[in-house]
């Protein structure tokens, strides 16, 4: 089947994106992903490229407002659902990531990230019981997501389960390659 025109122009316009983005241009990128959804209102590339142009540039807005409609065009998908719940998660809008990752049926594979951020939402939201077992389902995915066993750790000490706490802290220092959560979760197993 030929693409349609209206495809044809938010093909050119992602492809100025992409070429944007390339050479660091953020904010052409961002504006050219505008207009292939603009040309194109059911191209997915262009939402999605929105919403991870936006977030790099710091405009949680803009990227909320991209996001919500891709996660409106397909509300089915996890892709969707991570990139909105990262956009409420950035604005500690806890309570709506959760409503947002229950609504995802149950047959959408949810990956990693969207596990991690789940269980971060469930955390921060004082649901720390919950937030366990979705880290739990996070961590089978990927073992080596520093956060997520960062965050389990601060779930277990909300608990009262020091033991556990100190393991997920240490295996948290063990997996964090670039050094983000050694800090923090030292001072947690000092505290412990």
């Amino acid at each position: 089947m030929k693409p349609s025109k209206q495809q044809l122009r938010a093909e050119h316009f992602w492809k100025m994106g992409q070429a944007a983005e390339h050479q660091g241009q953020w904010t052409l990128a961002l504006q050219a992903y505008e207009g292939c959804v603009q040309a194109d209102p059911a191209d997915m590339r262009g939402w999605v490229s929105q919403v991870v142009t936006a977030l790099r540039l710091g405009d949680v807005a803009r990227a909320e407002s991209a996001a919500r409609e891709a996660h409106r065009r397909m509300p089915d998908s996890a892709l969707t659902c991570r990139l909105l719940a990262q956009c409420l998660l950035l604005q500690h809008r806890f309570d709506e990531v959760v409503a947002i990752c229950a609504a995802l049926p149950a047959t959408a594979e949810r990956d990693a990230e969207l596990l991690a951020i789940h269980g971060q939402a469930l955390f921060a939201a004082g649901r720390a019981q919950e937030a366990v077992h979705v880290f739990l389902r996070s961590l089978q995915l990927d073992l080596g997501n520093a956060s997520a066993h960062y965050t389990l750790g601060l779930c277990f000490q909300r608990l009262r389960m020091p033991e556990q706490a100190v393991i997920s802290m240490e295996t948290a220092l063990a997996t964090d390659k670039n050094g983000r959560y050694r800090l923090l979760a030292l001072s947690v197993l000092v505290h412990e």
